[in-house]
């Protein structure tokens, strides 16, 4: 029994560990982006050049119509943006580090509505003057 809790004790501080050291890289990646966007794939229905914001569509829900919100507001300022309620990846051969940007994706996704991505990076829930940076970077 005494062996059954020191090996469920050790994997609950290695799980702990991986996921400190996972959300410690991801900060220092947020802080190369004006915006705090991180290197993402792209989704495959991401036009080139455009903000695509994903979160469900024709949904009155406070964080579609925030998703909304943000796409009229880019609209208005002449940003090409296009919204979406999935995301897919297409890619051939996969490299360690189309991995790891489908892994980033992938936490984009499980934050908080809306998704935004632009030109290879990502954010959850970003705002206007976040998105509008990382737009203008990438220019």
């Amino acid at each position: 029994m005494k062996i059954l809790l020191v090996v469920g004790v050790a994997a609950v501080g290695y799980k702990q560990w991986s996921q400190y050291q996972h959300n410690r890289e991801l900060a220092a990646l947020a802080q190369q982006s004006p915006g705090g966007f991180i290197p993402v794939s792209m989704p495959s229905q991401a036009p080139s050049g455009h903000v695509y914001i994903l979160a469900p569509l024709n949904c009155p829900s406070v964080e579609a119509r925030r998703a909304d919100e943000l796409a009229a507001r880019l609209h208005q300022l002449g940003i090409p943006v296009k919204r979406g309620s999935g995301y897919s990846l297409q890619f051939g051969e996969p490299t360690e580090q189309a991995i790891a940007d489908a892994k980033r994706a992938s936490h984009i996704l499980e934050g908080p509505v809306p998704a935004v991505f632009v030109n290879g990076m990502g954010k959850s829930n970003p705002t206007l003057e976040d998105v509008l940076a990382e737009y203008r970077r990438a220019q």
